[in-house]
C-alpha cells in the first residue's frame, strides 16, 4: 500500500446466480391397456378378418372370406357366446348372402343363400334373417333351415328380425310396400313374430297386431336388445334431401312398450329440425350393464349450409337422458367389447379414407389396424 493511504479491501462480489440448465419434460408414458382378451372382425379389402386381440396388441389374424374383387361385407353379427359370426356378404350372382362361421374352431363358413339381416338367439343355436322378403330361422346343430312367415302375393316387408326375451318369438320392423316411397322411406311397426310358425299366413296387421305406434323412416337394420333383456334399441332414418337427413335413436321396453326417442343431450342442445339443424346418428351399442348406449351423432345446418355444427361425436347417454362420457371423431360401425372399456369405430379421416380403430372409454387410441372398407364389430 502508499505511504499514509490505509489499506482499501478488496471489493466483494455476488456471483451471479445460476440457472438451471433446462431439461426436457418427462415423456408422458402410454396408458396401460388392461389385459382384456377379446376379438374384431372388420372388413378390409373387400375380405373379412378376425384379429384376436390381448392388452391392446394383436396377437393373430385370420382371414375368414375367400378374396372376392366384388365381396364386400356389408354387416356382422356375433353370437353372444363369442363363438359364432355371422356376416352379410355380396356374392358373385350380385345378391347379398348371409354366411356364418365358428371362429374359434376355424371351420370354413356356411353359406345360408340370398338372404339379408341376421341375428343371434341368446343360445347361440339360431340365425334369424330374411330371405325373399319373408322371415327364417337358421339351426346350428342340424344345419336346416325353416321360414317362418308366408306372404306370397301380400307386398309385405321385414326388416331387423331380433329374437325376443324369452325365445318364443322374433321382433321384427315390418310396413306394406304401399307405404314405401324413394330412398325406402316409409311408416312401419314392430311386431312378434312366434316362432313356431303359427302366425305363417297371419298377415300384419289384422292377424298379428303391431306392438309398437306407427314410425316414419326408414327401416331400422337392427334391433338390440339390452344385455339384461329388459329393454331394446334401434335407430331410424329420415332422408329429407342431399343436406338433411334427420336420425333418431328410440328405446322401448322389450315388448315394444313405452317407446322414445333417446337424445343426445350435447347436440339436442343446439336446435331441431325447425331451425333446419337436422341430427344424424347411424351406430348405437349397449353398455354391460344395460344401463345406457354408446351412439354415434352430428348436426348439420341446412338453412346456412355451414356444414356440421355439432359434433361428429361418439357418446355414452344413458337411459336418463344424461350423457356422459364424448369422443370427438366422424365414427361409424361402433360397438363394444364385453368389459365395455374398449370402443371399435372405424373412423373416417377423409372423403374415401376409413381407418380401424379400437379406443378406450376417454378416447385414447388403444390399437390402429389400418384403412378399412365398411364394418368392423368387437366380440360381445
Amino acid at each position: 500500500a502508499a505511504v499514509g493511504t490505509a489499506p482499501v479491501a478488496p471489493a466483494l462480489t455476488t456471483p451471479a446466480p445460476t440457472t438451471p440448465a433446462p431439461t426436457a419434460p418427462a415423456p408422458t408414458a402410454p396408458p396401460t391397456e388392461p389385459p382384456i382378451e377379446t376379438y374384431l372382425a372388420y372388413g378390409q379389402n373387400k375380405d373379412l378378418f378376425v384379429a384376436h386381440i390381448i392388452g391392446g396388441q394383436v396377437v393373430e389374424t385370420t382371414q375368414i372370406t375367400a378374396s372376392d374383387p366384388n365381396g364386400w361385407i356389408i354387416s356382422l353379427a356375433w353370437s353372444p357366446s363369442g363363438e359364432y359370426l355371422a356376416y352379410e356378404r355380396l356374392s358373385p350372382d350380385s345378391f347379398q348372402h348371409v354366411f356364418y362361421v365358428n371362429v374359434l374352431a376355424g371351420d370354413a363358413p356356411v353359406d345360408l343363400g340370398i338372404s339379408n339381416g341376421m341375428s343371434w338367439s341368446a343360445d347361440s343355436q339360431q340365425l334369424a334373417f330374411g330371405h325373399e322378403y319373408e322371415l327364417w330361422v337358421h339351426a346350428v346343430a342340424s344345419g336346416q333351415s325353416r321360414r317362418l312367415t308366408t306372404h306370397l302375393g301380400f307386398n309385405w316387408h321385414w326388416s331387423a328380425p331380433a329374437f325376443a326375451p324369452g325365445g318364443g318369438a322374433l321382433m321384427a320392423a315390418g310396413s306394406l310396400d304401399d307405404d314405401m316411397g324413394r330412398y325406402g322411406l316409409t311408416r312401419y311397426k314392430l311386431y312378434h313374430v312366434p316362432l313356431d310358425g303359427s302366425a305363417a299366413n297371419a298377415y300384419p296387421s289384422a292377424g298379428m297386431p303391431s306392438l309398437t305406434p306407427e314410425i316414419s323412416g326408414i327401416m331400422p337394420e337392427v334391433i338390440r336388445f339390452s344385455p339384461d333383456a329388459q329393454k331394446l334399441a334401434f335407430s331410424t332414418i329420415d332422408y329429407i334431401d342431399g343436406c338433411a337427413t334427420q336420425a333418431q335413436y328410440y328405446v322401448a321396453n322389450a315388448d315394444g312398450s313405452d317407446l322414445r326417442v333417446l337424445p343426445v343431450a350435447s347436440l339436442a342442445a343446439l336446435g331441431a329440425a325447425a331451425d333446419k339443424l337436422y341430427f344424424y346418428g347411424d351406430s348405437l351399442a349397449w353398455t354391460p350393464d344395460s344401463a345406457g348406449l354408446w351412439v354415434t351423432g352430428r348436426v348439420t345446418d341446412c338453412a346456412r349450409f355451414t356444414g356440421i355444427v355439432g359434433g361428429p361425436q361418439a357418446s355414452h347417454v344413458t337411459l336418463d337422458g344424461a350423457e356422459h362420457e364424448i369422443i370427438p371423431g366422424d365414427f361409424t360401425s361402433l360397438s363394444l367389447d364385453r368389459t365395455g372399456a374398449l370402443v371399435a369405430v372405424l373412423k373416417k379421416t377423409g372423403l374415401n379414407t376409413i381407418t380401424i380403430q379400437i379406443l378406450g372409454r376417454d378416447g385414447h387410441l388403444v390399437l390402429a389396424l389400418g384403412a378399412g372398407d365398411l364394418v368392423a364389430a368387437l366380440q360381445p
